[in-house]
């Protein structure tokens, strides 16, 4: 019997068992308030960083957004022939032009003026 009783002064149940430790049933109340206190700061924290990120995250939307409508504004604004040109610098030409057209065209554009178009 003393030693059982040596054995669970050392922590160990007599099934082999590490026993858990007692907690103190009572918590002052000025510990519980330290607890409240740090829960409800770290909640209100947690809160504001969420609005912020979602704040960034709008804006970010409104000025991709405004870029979107500021090129459609732009495009809408060019003439037809200017949209042309733009694409055939860049080399996508919305239509398929014949290969004598598109000579003829640079040709002109070197002061070569065939007459027979």
């Amino acid at each position: 019997m003393q030693l059982l009783k040596a054995i669970n002064v050392a922590g160990i149940r007599s099934d082999g068992k590490a026993l858990k430790p007692k907690e103190d049933a009572e918590e002052s109340y000025e510990e519980r308030q330290r607890t409240h206190e740090a829960a409800t700061t770290a909640a209100e924290e947690a809160a504001r960083l969420a609005m912020k990120a979602q704040q960034h995250a709008a804006r970010l939307r409104d000025e991709v957004r405004q870029e979107r409508e500021e090129m459609n504004r732009k495009s809408k604004a060019e003439s037809f022939a200017l949209k042309e040109k733009r694409k055939r610098d860049a080399g996508m030409q919305s239509r398929g032009k014949s290969t004598v057209e598109e000579e003829k065209r640079i040709a002109r554009q070197f002061g070569v003026y065939s007459g027979f178009d």
